[in-house]
């Protein structure tokens, strides 16, 4: 939506910043699309549905929306075959959140994806749904190929009906930062708005300012966590974090266990 995201992200390109995009896929277009491709490792459409009735619901639009954003994400695959590019080059996949709404639609979804020649589909649950998809999990991965992949948040599946949170202060806040549409830094994706969480302004001060600001340590160590959403995008790295602070050993982690490619956002 923003008229200079492609310059944005040629510029973080040429910073050798690694890029990931995450999109409702509306307003792609040729150009965008391969400045995406360029710039980007990886870019992941919020889809949420297997057809223009259920996207209606997670997403609020019409069919022409649905209808919209599979032409553009077809385009975007045709534009990375012509320009010679590979998965390797750019990730193209698609999000789905699972709930009592949408937990139907999961299969048809990953037979969607595969055939539209994404890379993957990625499922995890919306806020606070304890829905069991275990067995729509299973028949969606029977359509894996070499080429076209299933993931899930296992984690978030397995641990939302035991969540209980054993740590008081957000450690993963020191290595992780949201700025907003309004260039308003905050702690947290989850608080955006919040002015509990609001570190300042990229209008008032730079970015390397505001990270070693004195009022953003205080934020940190002050903020309040027993009302974040539970499974938060930080959780997993404040219950390591805080083992190792407190027995002050690292956790022995079993590496197979997790996604190496974006794992930061899958």
């Amino acid at each position: 939506m923003h008229p200079a995201v492609g310059t944005l992200l040629e510029t973080l390109h040429k910073k050798k910043i690694p890029t990931v995009l995450i999109k409702n896929g509306q307003n792609l277009n040729p150009i965008i699309s391969k400045q995406i491709l360029k710039s980007c490792q990886g870019v992941r459409i919020s889809l949420d549905a297997h057809d223009e009735t259920l996207y209606n619901q997670t997403h609020g639009v019409n069919a022409d929306s649905w209808n919209k954003v599979l032409n553009n994400v077809k385009e975007l695959i045709s534009i990375r075959k012509e320009s010679g590019l590979v998965e390797e080059n750019c990730t193209i996949g698609f999000g789905y959140l699972t709930g009592e709404q949408t937990t139907y639609g999961m299969v048809d979804a990953t037979k969607l994806a595969r055939n539209m020649e994404v890379d993957y589909i990625q499922f995890r649950p919306f806020h606070f749904s304890n829905k069991d998809v275990t067995k729509f999990l299973l028949n969606c991965e029977k359509y894996e190929t070499e080429k076209f992949h299933v993931y899930s948040s296992n984690q978030k599946y397995t641990q939302l009906n035991l969540f209980q949170r054993n740590y008081l202060i957000c450690h993963g806040a020191w290595f992780y930062t949201v700025i907003d549409a309004r260039a308003d830094m905050y702690l947290c994706c989850h608080h955006v708005g919040n002015p509990n969480a609001l570190i300042g302004s990229l209008h008032n001060s730079s970015w390397s300012e505001l990270l070693t600001s004195k009022h953003r340590h205080e934020k940190i160590c002050s903020f309040d966590v027993s009302g974040c959403l539970p499974l938060c995008r930080l959780d997993s790295h404040n219950r390591m974090l805080d083992s190792i602070k407190t027995s002050n050993e690292i956790p022995e982690v079993d590496l197979g266990k997790f996604i190496s490619k974006h794992a930061h956002f899958l």
